[in-house]
């Protein structure tokens, strides 16, 4: 009898470990792809140019979150891993490849600018132009700024927002001019390149290309292109009063 309650007790006690091993399993999983996802993302972030890296973290972290959906910490390091990822195809130029990471990207944050206008770069790239314009019409009221800093791409997508019809003209050169006061000059020429060669007729393009000129101390280039905006406009007042201030300008530099 002794026995019999000894294997009894013998066998609920391996039932209630065996239940426990599979209870926490998952976690304990979870927990293990997490680990090696991190140090993928770590080793990524010594070779930013290699690949492998970034594709070993996603495989890693998209595991973790599948065996513990809760796992928290896993998540977010999922959609960092799918930042880092989509970063690398499109510094490489690679927008087809990159559309998987971006299109996880915004299912783990759908007002990601980053994602959603390279998102829409990669549509536009493979035909698909109403996908395309869908993206870009959610990025029509995205913040100029993010955590304090200005996206790279506001210049290229002020100019797509305009090709696609979802802004007016003044909404772009709203944009130009907050880029050219900020001295984001990399982005200002970009956008004043597209809408010039788009709309050769247009002084405004010509007088915010002085504007940037003048802001950068480059005088001759800010007068021929404020001149420029008069040629295509006579009564372009404001292009008149900082041709005035360029030659106050160089009159004060010229003074002993």
């Amino acid at each position: 009898m002794g026995s019999k309650i000894v294997w009894a007790i013998n066998i609920i006690l391996a039932l209630a470990i065996l239940a426990t091993v599979v209870w926490a399993f998952p976690y304990f999983a979870s927990a293990f792809y997490m680990s090696q996802g991190n140090k993928a993302l770590e080793a990524a972030l010594e070779r930013p140019e290699a690949l492998e890296s970034r594709v070993r973290a996603v495989n890693y972290l998209q595991q973790a979150v599948r065996w513990d959906r809760n796992n928290t910490e896993a998540s977010e390091l999922l959609a960092k891993a799918y930042r880092q990822l989509a970063e690398a195809y499109v510094g490489r130029g690679e927008l087809a490849e990159a559309k998987p990471a971006l299109e996880a990207q915004l299912e783990q944050d759908p007002e990601d600018q980053f994602a959603l206008y390279y998102l829409a770069r990669a549509y536009e790239q493979a035909g698909e132009r109403d996908r395309a314009a869908g993206n870009y019409e959610r990025l029509r009221y995205s913040e100029l700024e993010q955590g304090g800093k200005i996206p790279a791409c506001l210049g290229s997508l002020a100019a797509k927002l305009e090709e696609y019809g979802i802004w007016e003209r003044e909404e772009v050169v709203n944009i130009v001019s907050f880029l050219v006061w900020q001295g984001e000059w990399k982005q200002a020429e970009e956008v004043l390149a597209r809408m010039g060669g788009k709309y050769p007729h247009d002084p405004e393009w010509a007088f915010y290309r002085g504007e940037m000129y003048h802001r950068q101390g480059k005088l001759d280039e800010a007068l021929r292109s404020y001149e420029r905006a008069i040629e295509l406009d006579p009564q372009y007042a404001e292009a008149y009063l900082r041709i005035g201030m360029v030659y106050e300008e160089r009159a004060s530099k010229a003074k002993p």
